[in-house]
């Protein structure tokens, strides 16, 4: 033991106040008696615990383990407690005098590091043995956070210890299909990433479907074209060598080092119309009325593809030399398998059309 202070009383005080002791430690105290002779022998020790105060030791922590959504922290008590007595005759308040009082707790700060906003707080009570355990959990996947913890006795909290930890990759969420475009033969899908990211996104795998997919469940391998797997350069795709005016559905799903995620939703478009060939003109005849009389055919891949010759259009264009002019043009439509239209193009004109 170590004396700490030591005071003379005059008789006939009979009481003595010790003022600016340490919060909640346990002193010895003894007294002896002075006559003409010398000293007495000194009394048998009394001990006595000053009330509670704010712990004045860091929690000595370490990373134990770490999983997708978990963090555990291991506190060493055996190292806060070295060199220090046992104090009021009980081994228990080894480190409770630590700590300045008896039923303290770990307050434990969970926060995101970017941007900076409290997660959590929670409390754990100290087991006052060599190591415990402190487990932080409902964190998100590969999310950097500060952990800060400290003891705390009676609402008094201590110094903090401080450790910035990531948690481990997972499967990213579901992408976001947030557009496409279309010609008569391809499809450009683009997308977004989820709002779950899960790690770093390393790859798309993108599917193509005719339109009857299963909307709800895993749509019908049967119905699948095409499966294509790009790098995350790029969030966007194009599918070639498509049908026109056709029904396709698409969806894709991103991956990260530990695997990918699940798909979007499935999602519709259609391919464009093709545009009809050029007709076969067969002939072109002046008439008396100083008309132009055309004749000409359209077949096969010419035709409308939404019908037949009756929902035919047309547009004819003649111009006069030099042929830089910018053209004249009309819209016919036609009710006949003989295709046909009158211009006037004036006295004397040749024509081009």
């Amino acid at each position: 033991d170590k004396l700490v202070r030591q005071q003379n009383v005059s008789v006939p005080e009979r009481s003595l106040i010790f003022a600016g002791l340490e919060p909640y430690k346990c002193y010895h105290s003894l007294i002896r008696a002075l006559s003409n002779i010398g000293w007495g022998a000194l009394s048998k020790p009394v001990h006595a615990l000053t009330s509670h105060g704010r712990p004045e030791v860091q929690p000595l922590l370490s990373v134990q383990n770490v999983s997708r959504t978990s963090i555990v922290l291991r506190s060493d008590h055996s190292k806060l407690s070295l060199n220090v007595s046992f104090e009021c005759g009980n081994a228990g308040n080894r480190l409770q005098s630590l700590l300045r009082g008896p039923m303290s707790n770990y307050v434990v700060y969970t926060s995101f590091v970017e941007p900076n906003q409290l997660v959590s707080r929670q409390t754990q009570p100290v087991i006052p043995e060599a190591n415990q355990l402190i487990i932080i959990t409902g964190l998100q996947p590969y999310t950097q956070y500060n952990i800060s913890v400290a003891f705390e006795t009676n609402q008094l909290q201590g110094p903090l210890t401080r450790l910035l930890v990531r948690t481990l990759e997972s499967v990213p969420g579901r992408p976001v299909i947030t557009n496409a475009s279309s010609t008569d033969q391809s499809i450009t899908l683009r997308w977004i990433d989820g709002s779950t990211a899960g790690g770093v996104i390393i790859g798309y795998k993108l599917e193509l479907y005719r339109c009857g997919a299963n909307q709800q469940d895993e749509p019908d391998e049967s119905l699948r074209l095409h499966k294509q797997q790009i790098g995350a350069e790029s969030k966007q795709f194009t599918f070639e060598v498509l049908d026109p005016n056709a029904c396709y559905s698409i969806r894709v799903a991103a991956g990260t080092r530990v695997g990918f995620g699940p798909f979007s939703s499935l999602y519709q478009v259609y391919t464009d119309m093709p545009a009809p060939r050029p007709p076969e003109l067969l002939s072109a005849k002046f008439l008396e009325s100083n008309d132009i009389l055309l004749n000409w055919t359209c077949s096969g891949l010419c035709a409308s593809l939404l019908g037949g010759a009756a929902s035919q259009h047309y547009t004819v264009c003649w111009s006069t030399p030099p042929s830089g002019i910018e053209p004249n043009c009309l819209r016919t439509q036609t009710f006949s398998a003989s295709q046909q239209a009158f211009c006037n193009c004036g006295d004397g004109q040749p024509f081009q059309t």
